[in-house]
């Protein structure tokens, strides 16, 4: 029996999210996959324990890669922007 495996690319697109956020997903530790070669390969089981996780974190529903309650960094720029002093 074959499994199947999705790239990246199928999983966002699965996901209706960039691969940057997929990236970002198993960067959090929320999604994992298997490394082969030099690319990034997920089986259906990757897939449902990660929807499983998300679920409870509602980090899927957010498009986010962290987990719920973190703050993402501030854009480049954005303390001149509120009047504060640049380096």
């Amino acid at each position: 029996m074959t499994v199947k495996r999705y790239t990246t690319q199928e999983v966002a697109d699965e996901m209706r999210v960039t691969r940057r956020t997929v990236y970002d997903w198993m960067r959090a530790g929320l999604l994992t996959g298997h490394l082969v070669g030099s690319s990034w390969r997920f089986t259906e089981g990757d897939l449902q324990a990660f929807l499983q996780r998300s679920a409870r974190t509602g980090a899927a529903k957010r498009g986010e890669g962290s987990e719920a309650g973190e703050s993402k960094p501030a854009a480049k720029g954005a303390r001149a922007a509120k009047g504060g002093r640049r380096k």
